[in-house]
């Protein structure tokens, strides 16, 4: 029985390992999801259409991003707007739109994560935002740099709302060396928030949200790792522990104990299958990795999501996955370059000549992804900049202060 479950797995997913199949099967980490029979099937629909690169697609996203708010206290030079690039009215998420995403694509999401190129507790109302996803059953993520005057009124609401993780950017165990590349943060304002937190979980008797102190590595704090382990613990938080884009070659180059949270896979690109972007406007970008809305596939319209995902963009992106030459009209589009696309092809090129699937070795790290996206700014970019390695001179944190919308 078992070496015929296994000819018609490897028939249906040509070079993958059959130990694969459990992987097909595992749910994916969604804490505060409730599982339905709709997501099952959704689940296991796009899995498939994926492993298959297929172009139209049957299923939604198991995942949806929005920004909360797309504006920041901070300016972090590794960001399009920490470095002062606008593509978009500074705004927060418009409640009408948000309802109608949740009403269309509710049913088969497991994670809504509620932040992307801004800062979403700057979003007041962002409990509200977590309650509605909470009542559908669905996972709420938010990272946070948490640099900013909170009140304890807003931190129960919050937690009273049933947000399931919290991710805190906290790049350091010390103020000179956190706002190095946290600019303008403060890192004491950011742990009291914390404790607000805390506070607001032990009153209202919640377990939730999970709050993970968010450590990327880079050469100038990297001996504050263990002390940042430590107040993490006693601030009842997880640490995870990544290694920090830089522009250009990746500091310490590729031998170093910190790896990136992730690298371009072999298997299709997570987003074009699995994954939604909806911007402040309704744009629909490919992925997390785009900023511009010259870049967008679509927008959310009176027809709605559906409408934008199996448009042309989206279809002729997904064809690059099986043949990147094979399509004009994709090479127009941001997905043609990207690491994501090459690897994918350098991988197919490798199993045609023979090659085993687990010998091959991709030449892309998460950094080039970032350095892709993040040197290949339009001419309409109003920041206009080059890519060139950022100065990270130390920088004076900013007195705490309510950030206001622009």
């Amino acid at each position: 029985m078992m070496n015929r479950l296994e000819s018609v797995w490897n028939r249906l997913s040509p070079n993958l390992a059959w130990y694969d199949v459990r992987e097909f099967f595992k749910l994916p980490y969604s804490p505060g999801s409730k599982i339905t029979p709709r997501r099952l099937l959704n689940l296991y629909t796009v899995r498939f259409q994926r492993m298959r690169a297929h172009q139209k697609l049957l299923g939604y996203p198991l995942v949806l991003t929005i920004e909360a708010a797309n504006l920041c206290n901070l300016a972090c030079p590794y960001c399009f707007t920490g470095a002062g690039d606008t593509s978009r009215t500074r705004a927060h998420f418009p409640l009408p739109l948000y309802r109608q995403l949740m009403d269309e694509l509710g049913p088969y999401l497991f994670t809504i994560e509620l932040h992307n190129w801004g800062e979403p507790l700057l979003n007041k109302n962002i409990a509200e935002y977590v309650q509605i996803a909470t009542d559908k059953g669905i996972g709420t993520l938010m990272s946070t740099n948490f640099s900013f005057p909170y009140t304890a009124e807003r931190a129960e609401a919050l937690v009273a709302a049933g947000l399931t993780m919290l991710g805190v950017s906290l790049d350091g165990a010390t103020q000179e060396n956190y706002v190095k590349y946290r600019r303008k943060g403060n890192l004491e304002q950011a742990l009291a928030n914390v404790r607000l937190i805390n506070e607001a979980k032990r009153k209202l008797g919640s377990q939730t949200p999970r709050m993970i102190w968010e450590f990327h590595v880079f050469e100038w704090n990297e001996h504050e790792i263990e002390d940042a382990r430590r107040m993490a613990a006693e601030l009842n938080m997880d640490i995870d522990v990544s290694k920090g884009w830089v522009t250009g070659d990746e500091w310490g180059g590729r031998d170093t104990a910190y790896k990136f949270f992730q690298a371009p896979s072999v298997d299709g690109c997570e987003f074009l299958w699995q994954r939604a972007i909806v911007s402040i406007d309704g744009g629909v970008p490919p992925c997390c990795g785009t900023f511009f809305r010259e870049d967008d596939f679509g927008t959310v319209s009176e027809k709605g999501f559906k409408a934008v995902w199996n448009n042309k963009n989206f279809q002729e992106s997904r064809k690059l996955f099986k043949d990147r030459e094979s399509s004009p009209h994709a090479k127009k589009l941001v997905c043609y370059d990207c690491p994501e696309t090459i690897t994918r092809q350098e991988y197919l090129d490798h199993i045609a000549a023979g090659g085993e699937r687990f010998a091959f070795q991709g030449r892309f790290t998460s950094n080039d992804g970032f350095n892709y996206f993040f040197n290949r700014r339009p001419p309409f970019s109003t920041n206009g900049s080059s890519g060139e390695a950022i100065s990270l001179e130390p920088v004076e944190a900013a007195a705490p202060s309510e950030p206001q919308p622009s």
